[in-house]
């Protein structure tokens, strides 16, 4: 009905989103921007474990790594960096 009638198409949906808290996103920005799980989690003041909990779970949240861990740290990845 809308191309033969001189409608153009319809935009494709958005992807789905994800429902993420604000501490969860800082952690992300925090992580990528020192490099380190440990300081992300000084520089919030939590704990590390709470840190690399909120990583996890907007990882799965996301279906993607956003975090490559390395014996030096973490750095963003392409879905990272992105997000």
């Amino acid at each position: 009905m809308l191309e033969s009638q001189g409608m153009p198409p319809r935009p494709a949906p958005p992807p789905p989103r994800v429902s993420t808290d604000t501490d969860t996103l800082r952690a992300l920005v925090t992580a990528a921007d020192t490099g380190s799980l440990s300081a992300t989690a000084r520089a919030l003041g939590v704990q590390l474990s709470t840190v690399s909990r909120q990583i996890a779970t907007l990882e799965r949240a996301v279906e993607a790594l956003l975090l490559t861990r390395t014996g030096r740290g973490v750095r963003p990845t392409p879905a990272g960096e992105r997000y």
